[in-house]
């Protein structure tokens, strides 16, 4: 497959002059279907409508309370969105030990049970601290006796005014959920069990509940909250005198750059066994690395870990987090009345969501006026390759970006006119307005050869004109990297026409290249560690006919440093190459266009006026006029490389009729068909075949 490589960690660009670079795009969509904490599986992923994969929600449920039995259980969440505003419902939060529907009557032989009485209706049981941007708002489940009739009211809670997580880009709520104690200082540390227990040690309450978001009805989850404290995922089952395992799923958060050691928090596995304790055998734990699809090592050893069997007292277990991976916390033969309190190292929401970029791009300038477009054709467009620039991609892997995308202007249906691909697009980030299969139409096709590495549901969305898909990885591109040794029989080159030349030069400082024509037979290869201006059409001289391979010129232009191309250009044949410096996957130094000038690794289809080695800035396409200073088309016959293409020329928009691309990429044969390019097959050789097979082959 032959591909157009782009990269860019830029945001997505709206000026008159054509489509802006391949950008990083925005929030992530997450899925929908109910966000109850009900269910072996904490959080659940098996949705929309159950929690478990017999669809038994009633089993399980989340508790908060403080008994002789279990002395500390709270549970800390978080509520996420894909937009400001939400609603969040906590089912059976008043708590009401004789109400026969109610699961809060399970905890026998303790203080309240035996002291039945002491509370009176509408006494404050649990406490719910709700935090929104740093703003807390506390709400309260009640204590009710089963012939009250707000008993089982449900407490809803409004969240208004979410803003997104920087590293996620979600709107998100936490949500702490505790007891209220009713004797407060009798059931701190250890209990030592001496003799006949003292029952008026502890409250005696254990309060069960479920949650779940009631607004919107889609795209939104609840996890667990990471944190270290033992306790803050509290999970008892309710039916059955059984044994079940705990499924506790999370992820590795944004602070996690390179390997590094982690700690699994558990408190209160009663593995001494017990009436009411654990029973049936001892809890077992395994840790399940979902990206190695491989189980864990715990403490250096085993990946098989049982807990130490003293009861009331945090533990630990430790294991290697690598960045980016997902994982699944196994918490084996629990007894049904064994409540368990764990605590991951992060956040649940990192097992599907992965980090946005740490530095968020600038706001977004106005949108233009216009929407002008580009094309390819013959080839496929890859967004997201990283570049090696020292050393072989063989024996180096620099680093990929991950948020790189494609974007342009396309009408979204039902024709879905406007910018695309005849082939394939693949990008690690978003692909938006911007088709592939072309000019195929309808929603089937134009996102059929679609392949983005978004890993969040929303990422496919063609009436948003997101037309990305969950894929893989990106090449790495090394055209520096492999380059001659810049000395004899390498010639050098300076400023001029590169009409006439024949072979391999090279150029240590900025140069311009004027109108050149390549004639028949001539391969041109031209390495320049520097800036390059082309100010005048570079084509294939095609007049006479090719009689074989080694007659099909060639003209490949690889720079260490930014292509700046004049707008008069309006053709350009051969293979351009702007190639970055090592470090360009550090998006602070990349990022924003007023970088565009200074860092390497920039191709631009319109340089300014004022300066052959300059680009016009997008957002100033009123002040510079762009519309008019880059209204001319361009056309390239073969391909562009580069960490960021600015495709800035505004030869035509979207609305106009008819409308025409403003950049017209087209991969043609001669760029591997000839012999002096470095795909094609050796000098003394020939093709006996050539077939064009579809991407997924």
């Amino acid at each position: 497959m032959h591909r157009i490589l782009l990269n860019s960690q830029s945001k997505k660009l709206f000026a008159t002059a054509a489509v802006m670079a391949f950008v990083v795009l925005g929030v992530g969509l997450l899925w929908g279907g109910k966000a109850s904490a009900l269910g072996s599986s904490y959080y659940d992923t098996t949705g929309p409508t159950c929690d478990v994969n017999t669809c038994d929600t009633t089993r399980i449920r989340l508790a908060v309370g403080e008994t002789r039995y279990v002395q500390k259980t709270s549970v800390n969440v978080s509520a996420y969105y894909t937009q400001a505003s939400g609603q969040l419902t906590i089912g059976n939060m008043n708590y009401c030990p004789k109400d026969p529907s109610s699961d809060d009557g399970m905890q026998k032989n303790d203080y309240y049970d035996t002291n039945y009485g002491n509370l009176s209706n509408g006494d404050k049981i649990t406490k719910v601290v709700v935090d929104i941007n740093g703003t807390k708002t506390t709400y309260y489940g009640y204590f009710y006796d089963g012939s009250n009739g707000n008993c089982n009211n449900a407490l809803t809670i409004p969240l208004n005014g979410m803003t997104p997580d920087p590293n996620l880009g979600l709107y998100t709520a936490r949500i702490s959920i505790d007891h209220i104690d009713q004797q407060p200082g009798k059931c701190t540390g250890s209990i030592t069990i001496v003799g006949t227990l003292n029952i008026a040690d502890c409250d005696g309450i254990m309060n069960y509940f479920y949650m779940n978001e009631t607004s919107p009805t889609s795209n939104y989850r609840i996890a667990q909250t990471g944190g270290t404290s033992g306790y803050e995922v509290t999970l008892q089952e309710t039916a059955g005198a059984s044994n079940i395992n705990y499924y506790v799923r999370f992820g590795a958060d944004c602070t996690v750059t390179a390997d590094k050691t982690a700690q699994l928090y558990f408190y209160d596995m009663d593995n001494d066994g017990g009436v009411g304790a654990q029973l049936n055998g001892k809890i077992t734990m395994r840790l399940y690395d979902n990206t190695d699809s491989q189980y864990v090592s715990l403490n250096g050893g085993s990946t098989t870990y049982t807990p130490p069997s003293n009861n009331n007292a945090v533990g630990s277990v430790n294991f290697t987090v690598k960045p980016r991976h997902a994982y699944t916390w196994h918490v084996n033969n629990a007894y049904i009345n064994n409540t368990i309190q764990v605590s991951t190292p992060y956040d649940g929401i990192y097992f599907l969501n992965q980090c946005k970029p740490p530095n968020p791009p600038p706001p977004l300038p106005p949108p233009p006026p216009v929407q002008p477009y580009f094309k390819v054709t013959g080839g496929d467009v890859v967004s997201g390759a990283s570049f090696s620039t020292t050393t072989p991609c063989a024996s180096s892997s620099p680093a990929h970006i991950a948020e790189a995308g494609i974007v342009s202007w396309n009408e979204d249906g039902p024709a879905f006119g406007g910018a695309g691909t005849q082939y394939a697009a693949r990008a690690m980030g978003y692909i938006q307005d911007f088709v592939t299969h072309q000019p195929a139409a309808g929603a089937a096709v134009t996102t059929k050869l679609s392949f983005s590495n978004d890993l969040t549901t929303g990422a496919v969305n063609t009436g948003n004109g997101l037309f990305g898909g969950l894929f893989g990885d990106a090449p790495c591109v090394d055209y520096w990297g492999t380059k001659p040794a810049f000395a004899a029989p390498l010639q050098p080159f300076s400023t001029g026409s590169a009409s006439g030349l024949d072979g391999t030069y090279y150029a240590t400082s900025d140069v311009a290249i004027s109108a050149s024509v390549i004639d028949p037979g001539k391969h041109v290869t031209i390495y320049v560690d520097g800036n390059v201006s082309i100010k005048g059409n570079i084509t294939y001289n095609t007049g006479a006919a090719w009689a074989d391979r080694q007659a099909i010129p060639s003209f490949r232009l690889i720079v260490h440093g930014s292509i700046f191309i004049k707008n008069s250009v309006s053709q350009l044949d051969g293979l351009y190459v702007a190639v970055p410096d090592s470090d360009y996957a550090n998006a602070s130094a990349v990022s924003g266009f007023a970088k565009v000038n200074t860092r390497k690794g920039t191709i631009s289809t319109c340089s300014a006026a004022s300066d052959d080695f300059a680009s016009y800035d997008p957002a100033n396409y009123t002040t510079d006029a762009i519309e008019s200073a880059c209204s001319a088309k361009l056309t390239v016959n073969g391909s562009l490389v580069a960490q960021q293409i600015w495709l800035l020329r505004a030869y035509s928009a979207l609305g106009d009729t008819p409308s025409y691309p403003a950049e017209i990429i087209n991969y043609l044969p001669e760029l591997w068909l000839s012999a002096g390019s470095p795909s094609s097959v050796a000098p003394d050789g020939d093709y006996q075949s050539i077939v064009g097979l579809p991407p997924e082959l």
